[in-house]
């Protein structure tokens, strides 16, 4: 594993104030004062794949940073406290969240703390965009082809747009011979609309593994996501095929 602390790009290294604006691809020094959270705001796009890291090099043991994420409707989207990564450049307190997947473009909150809540001092924290999937897209006239790597126990999320009335047909191929891939429709509100594991169909194109969702209606005018998983949380290399007549 690559040590995510070698990724970043300092930029600043000055103590910010409570509530403060971060970059992804950026690092910021924050001081935390022991009565109340640090909050730093961000801005992501749909399908930005994002790891935050929150580290101390105090010694003091009540320097355990704490992390959580939030949406601009203080809807909690992801919490850490004590990474249990193997990147040796972290101590076994930091914390980190990693694969933080951006559903919608907009505001998000960091919410940056110690456990307990009473720690004073600096804490580093850090944001930056994964690139786990190796995504390749390709648009043709009426289909678009995605190829990519799904990590171990890593969902990969395709958001789209479309129109109520829309049909589509998605197929989705294990190209490793490591994957029984599972398929999913999802709208704006995360309300499965379609789902195959194993597409029991005559397609002499798939194997008996793979996933297909034919001619789905879709009933809004909305944005939607296509998400593509393991059954038992394998990693490989997978091919989705989406046509739409």
């Amino acid at each position: 594993m690559v040590a995510i602390c070698c990724l970043f790009v300092l930029v600043g290294w000055q103590s910010v104030p409570d509530t403060q604006y971060i970059r992804i691809g950026e690092s910021q020094i924050i001081t935390l004062n022991g009565e109340t959270p640090s909050q730093v705001w961000f801005t992501a796009s749909a399908g930005d794949v994002l790891t935050i890291i929150l580290t101390s090099q105090d010694n003091d043991p009540l320097a355990n940073p704490v992390l959580a994420v939030q949406d601009a409707n203080n809807q909690q989207l992801a919490y850490n406290n004590n990474h249990f990564t193997n990147d040796p450049d972290l101590r076994p307190t930091d914390a980190v969240i990693q694969a933080l997947w951006i559903k919608a473009d907009g505001e998000y909150r960091i919410i940056a703390n110690t456990y307990g809540g009473i720690y004073a001092g600096d804490v580093v924290l850090t944001l930056m965009r994964d690139d786990l999937f190796d995504i390749t897209i390709t648009t043709f006239d009426t289909q678009t082809v995605i190829t990519g790597d799904l990590p171990t126990s890593t969902p990969y999320h395709y958001p789209f747009s479309a129109r109520a009335g829309d049909v589509i047909s998605v197929t989705l191929r294990d190209t490793s011979g490591t994957l029984d891939p599972i398929l999913t429709l999802v709208d704006a509100n995360g309300q499965v609309i379609a789902q195959n594991d194993d597409h029991a169909g005559d397609d002499l194109t798939l194997n008996v593994f793979d996933s297909k969702l034919h001619q789905v209606i879709l009933p809004h005018t909305n944005e939607y996501t296509l998400i593509v998983r393991d059954f038992l949380g394998m990693s490989g290399t997978f091919e989705m095929v989406i046509t739409s007549p």
